[in-house]
């Protein structure tokens, strides 16, 4: 397991070099998120963008990726939460903190 996500790893740094090779601009995302209920991170908590590029939030809920700069469709989704979506048609290049994110909890029911 820890060989695949080290070759994962060591693909995703060639692929984003490679684009920066090819001169596209690139941002960098970061975040926290937290169940908008309990004020608690949210950890493991699926991100990912419209080219189905997906990242984990960590323990804390925190999560940092690279995307190209430009149109941007984010979405967030957790079991038990309502998704989240985050659109911008012109992300420039650089850094982007989005700060604390809060996902609803679903209502649910078991029967």
């Amino acid at each position: 397991m820890k060989y695949k996500l080290l070759l994962l790893f060591i693909l995703f740094n060639v692929f984003a070099f490679t684009q920066s090779l090819n001169g596209q601009q690139i941002t960098i995302l970061e975040g926290q998120i937290f169940s908008a209920d309990h004020n608690e991170p949210i950890s493991g908590a699926l991100i990912f963008t419209e080219n189905n590029k997906a990242h984990y939030a960590d323990e804390k809920g925190h999560f940092k990726l690279e995307v190209p700069s430009g149109k941007l469709h984010l979405t967030i989704e957790s079991l038990g939460f309502e998704s989240y979506e985050y659109k911008i048609q012109n992300l420039a290049p650089g850094k982007l903190d989005l700060g604390k994110i809060e996902l609803q909890e679903k209502a649910t029911s078991v029967s």
